[in-house]
């Protein structure tokens, strides 16, 4: 009279088949970085291993390149997000901006908000 297990979910197949990509992506970028190391070393090893076992769930021969290309475009949109959000942070900061000290843009720090539409506001 126990409780029946509850159900375990199961995965996306588009989640499934995007980490499968970033596997590979990853992967790829182990074996772009391996040739950085002295062969023998510890850091080639480990490196070594983890290639081998990316290669056994993410074999280049599976690699799709449309997933691939929208993987590259997300982690490219990422980096510019998170760089923009760096040089922001830079210039907004005490002491921050340009060396030059001239005046202030018109529009001050930054574009206003944009204005919650009635509907969603009450």
């Amino acid at each position: 009279m126990g409780a029946a297990p509850s159900a375990v979910p199961t995965g996306n197949a588009g989640e499934m088949a995007a980490g499968l990509a970033r596997l590979a992506s990853i992967r790829k970028q182990a074996e772009e970085l391996i040739s950085k190391f002295q062969h023998g070393t510890e850091p080639y090893k480990v490196t070594l291993q983890i290639i081998n076992s990316l290669s056994k769930i993410a074999p280049p021969s599976a690699d799709i390149a449309g997933v691939q290309k929208a993987d590259a475009q997300s982690q490219l949109a990422q980096m510019q997000k998170s760089g923009m959000q760096d040089m922001l942070q830079r210039n907004l900061s005490p002491g921050g901006g340009s060396a030059g000290g001239g005046a202030p843009s018109a529009g001050g720090p930054g574009p206003p908000a944009p204005a919650m539409p009635p509907a969603l506001a009450a």
